[in-house]
Parts: structure tokens; sequence; C-alpha cells
């Protein structure tokens, strides 16, 4: 029975970075070139399927270093918006500006 929730799993992971990775790959290069994606999806399919499962596990962990990295740099760029942010919803919080109930 353990098959079955793995499987779910799978399925329910590749449904959902399926749909997100269709939308990106059509924002970026239009409707038109959508079975390219397709084909880029078989691919890696048939990939995964052949290696070694370390090897994925180790890849997908390099697939999402990549995926942090930008957003790291965000995090640094918008630092100071964030704390200029935050010194402002301290300021209300103290001034009891935030505790009023809007009418």
């Amino acid at each position: 029975m353990c098959w079955v929730a793995i499987f779910l799993f799978a399925f329910s992971n590749y449904d959902f970075m399926v749909i997100l990775w269709r939308k990106s790959w059509v924002y970026l290069f239009g409707l038109n070139h959508l079975s390219s994606l397709k084909v880029i999806f078989l691919i890696f399919i048939v990939i995964a399927t052949v290696t070694d499962t370390k090897l994925m596990v180790n890849f997908s962990s390099i697939l999402f270093l990549a995926l942090a990295v930008p957003n790291i740099f965000g995090l640094i760029l918008l630092s100071g918006d964030v704390k200029s942010y935050l010194k402002e919803y301290i300021q209300k919080l103290k001034s009891g500006e935030l505790d009023r109930e809007v009418a």
C-alpha cells in the first residue's frame, strides 16, 4: 500500500511542476513553442528513469540552489526598503495608530 502513496506523491509533484513550467514557458516563449517544452519534459522523464537515484537527488538539490540564488540577491537589494518599512511599522505600532479600528 505504501507504493500507492509514493506514486500519488510523485504524480502530484510532477503535475504541479508541469503546470508551473507550462505557464512560465508560455509567458517567456509564447503558446506556439509549447510542444518543445513537452519534448524537454519527455527527455527528462527518460533520463530520470535510467539514471541513479542519488544522481537525481543531487541534481535536484543543485536546481533548488540555483532557484535560491536570485532570491538571495533580491533580499540583499531590497533590505534597505524592508528596513525603512519596518521602522515605519514599529513607529505606528508604538503610537497606537494600528490599534484604532477603521470605521
